[in-house]
């Protein structure tokens, strides 16, 4: 479901490997995705990615808000270890960037 690369000269990433992210899979994801949160910044993969309902915005702001209350963002804390808490979502789908359009979450989820 979830690849995890990292390298000496990029930010970690990680791939989504799924066609769908809906609401038969979302809860499945949302947990594989949690270990390689650590408030360290992140690209997020989601070039696979076809088909999503608005379960996968749910499940993609819940790792956003889980990375950034790992790098002490939440409470207001000064952020550990230059740890910025953020995610970076690349390669999204239209209909993924539509349904944050609708919502107004496209700043929100750095789709902008």
């Amino acid at each position: 479901m979830i690849r995890y690369e990292t390298a000496a000269d990029t930010l970690p990433r990680l791939t989504v490997e799924v066609a769908a992210v809906t609401m038969k899979n979302a809860r499945a994801l949302l947990k594989a995705g949690q270990p390689y949160l650590d408030g360290g910044e992140k690209i997020v993969n989601l070039a696979a990615v076809k088909e999503v309902d608005s379960a996968a915005l749910a499940v993609l702001l819940e790792w956003q808000r889980k990375n950034r209350a790992l790098a002490g963002k939440a409470a207001g804390k000064v952020a550990d270890e230059g740890k910025t808490g953020t995610l970076r979502f690349s390669d999204a789908p239209v209909n993924l960037v539509t349904l944050a359009e609708l919502y107004d979450l496209q700043e929100v989820m750095g789709l902008v």
